[in-house]
């Protein structure tokens, strides 16, 4: 976003200073299309990745953003090249994959943009496309991957090395939970939502997190005893 704030620091102070050249519009006017067009190319690289839910509407918010704040830019940068005779219009295809992309997954949003678009003249080619389907992921296999490598740790540290104090205990009991919280929110991060109270404390958790104190502290499994036993060496007088 340092091309936004780049762009948006000198519109604010040449429509301040009232005073400015040609040269300053141009220059302006390099940085927003800059700021846009990485954002269009930011948007395809999404639309070619796997995103999760998450990660779906936070693109979309951003989408929305990007849009209004083009619409706020053109409008100003128009102003400015009219006070200097000059012609600045946005091509033709400006934003039309953010455009696309949320019609296709936020239509009443979209429906709104458009509208607010068509009412600054400014292109709309996007809405009147294709739909633009953002991939969403299904699993999340690094997640889940780590999970299973730290469940077979678990396995290792019960059946063969066994455990024979607190700490091991311990230690595999945390094994577990976090292996089995990274495989179910793998599946169904957006999914899982905890809010537990322990010892007086509010905890609210999502995905992994969630599904980690849940098996930790629900785990039914009894304490086991262990038998430190402690050696003592009777001193016997000579």
């Amino acid at each position: 976003m340092s091309e936004k704030k780049a762009f948006d620091m000198r519109l604010h102070s040449l429509l301040q200073i009232g005073i400015f050249e040609n040269s300053e519009i141009n220059e302006i006017h390099l940085i927003g299309c800059e700021f846009f067009s990485n954002f269009e190319k930011y948007l395809a690289k999404c639309s070619s990745s796997g995103l999760t839910k998450l990660q779906l509407n936070d693109v979309c918010t951003s989408i929305e953003n990007v849009l209004r704040a083009g619409a706020d830019f053109w409008e100003c940068l128009r102003g400015l090249a009219q006070k200097k005779n000059l012609q600045i219009e946005p091509s033709s295809n400006f934003l039309s994959t953010a455009q696309s992309i949320l019609k296709s997954h936020k239509k009443p949003t979209a429906i709104v943009l458009r509208q607010l678009y068509i009412e600054k003249n400014l292109p709309v080619s996007g809405y009147m496309a294709s739909r633009v389907d953002l991939k969403e992921k299904k699993v999340d296999w690094p997640a889940a991957s780590a999970g299973i490598i730290l469940l077979a740790l678990a396995a290792i540290s019960v059946f063969y090395l066994k455990v024979s104090d607190g700490i091991q205990y311990l230690l595999v009991r945390v094994l577990i939970s976090l292996g089995a919280g990274l495989i179910l929110s793998a599946f169904a991060k957006s999914h899982i939502t905890l809010n537990y109270k322990h010892k007086g404390i509010a905890i609210t958790a999502l995905g992994a997190a969630a599904t980690f104190l849940l098996i930790y502290f629900s785990n039914p499994a009894d304490v086991p005893k262990f038998n430190n036993t402690v050696t003592q060496e009777k001193n016997t007088p000579h």
